[in-house]
């Protein structure tokens, strides 16, 4: 089964493979560990724009 979404943070719990595509290509992928360390700059920002809780 494949899951498409915009939204990072659905996808980071129910998937063990994650793939980033940027523009048509994929720009990062793995195991779901790639979201807590991002190498591409799009993961990066991607993940900065999930909203947060404040504290």
């Amino acid at each position: 089964m494949a899951l498409v979404s915009h939204d990072i943070s659905l996808v980071a719990s129910p998937c063990e493979e994650t793939i980033i595509v940027e523009r048509g290509r994929i720009v990062e992928s793995g195991e779901s560990g790639i979201l807590a360390v991002p190498r591409h700059a799009y993961m990066q920002k991607l993940l900065a724009s999930i909203p947060r809780m404040p504290a």
